[in-house]
């Protein structure tokens, strides 16, 4: 009876995996629901940290899924090229970081939107791999396959110093026009609590005596302007630090890029305690104290290494290191 069963036209094995009837996107739909449940298990996994929880954000899982699949879309391109002609083509990275490298110069230099750049270079980067095809991979269809790997890989190295020739600053990383803000919320701090700002610990060693009388209320102070302060003026700047502080994180959160700054020397922030309370008044904003690092460190670098897009350029500065020390 086992036979008649399988030789029955009615019988249809259990088939999932490998059956071509298995769309691909039921596939990227379980991958993507497997990444998303794996993401918030991760919150309630053991670990040890101070909550005892798992504490890697969510966004920095998602960018590490990201360049993960990044690099497995540059293999499904090795592989494909491969099953075609039957040749690993190792200028195949050199091709998109071609298209890059135009991209970089036709929204920083020429200034066009990123979603016009976007298909121009593209296309440029299909048509520089096209003509690669049938100027060099073609014609040595016939020789050695060894020669012909040596050819993509010669034909790379060119394409890798024509686009450095093209766009110089293209092998650096992270030159696109990115947003930036300084919040620097350690400044008005002291308005939500006047007197917790006033009794800070360091003010009796660290804060000199000329700085504090020019803290204290005065017509001609800047930043100095506590007269008929209020309880109602701290709720109102409490409110207005909510607000802030949710605009700020969510800012972030989108892919704004976010930096530490604290602009002391005012309403009772001096230099050094005024940019540590900055990173505590990040991590009360939402941030997480990676992220507060990374704001401090890392997208401070970024800030200053890079050219600035917001009408320095005018100026005459080549990044804002320039423009700080020409004052």
């Amino acid at each position: 009876m086992m036979d008649e069963a399988v030789s029955s036209p009615s019988f249809r094995p259990n088939r999932v995996f490998g059956s071509p009837t298995v769309k691909p996107v039921g596939i990227a739909t379980l991958i993507l629901g497997l990444i998303i449940a794996g993401s918030r298990l991760l919150a309630f996994a053991h670990a040890q940290t101070e909550t005892g929880k798992w504490q890697t954000p969510l966004p920095v899982i998602v960018l590490g899924t990201i360049i993960g699949m990044t690099y497995g879309l540059l293999a499904v391109g090795l592989v494909l090229i491969y099953r075609s002609n039957r040749i690993i083509n190792f200028a195949h990275g050199q091709i998109g970081a071609f298209g890059a490298a135009f991209f970089g110069i036709a929204v920083v230099r020429w200034h066009l939107p990123y979603w016009v750049g976007v298909p121009i270079a593209l296309a440029l980067a299909g048509g520089v791999g096209a003509a690669a095809e049938t100027g060099v991979v073609r014609r040595l269809r016939k020789a050695p396959r060894l020669m012909s790997v040596v050819a993509t890989l010669g034909v790379g190295q060119f394409l890798l110093l024509f686009a450095a020739a093209l766009n110089g600053q293209a092998g650096l990383g992270a030159r696109y026009p990115e947003p930036l803000f300084v919040p620097t919320f350690t400044i008005y701090d002291a308005n939500r609590d006047l007197m917790r700002a006033r009794q800070a610990d360091w003010h009796k060693e660290y804060t000199w005596k000329s700085m504090w009388d020019y803290f204290t209320p005065q017509r001609g102070g800047h930043g100095s302007y506590w007269y008929r302060w209020s309880t109602q003026n701290e709720i109102e700047w409490k409110e207005n630090y909510r607000l802030w502080m949710a605009f700020i994180n969510e800012y972030k959160n989108r892919g704004g890029r976010v930096c530490t700054g604290s602009d002391s020397g005012f309403i009772y922030q001096i230099f050094g305690f005024g940019y540590i309370r900055e990173l505590e008044l990040l991590q009360e904003a939402g941030f997480h104290p990676l992220e507060v690092i990374q704001s401090a460190t890392m997208n401070g670098g970024l800030t200053l290494y890079e050219p600035v897009f917001s009408g320095l350029a005018q100026l005459g500065c080549q990044n804002l290191g320039q423009c700080i020390a020409n004052g």
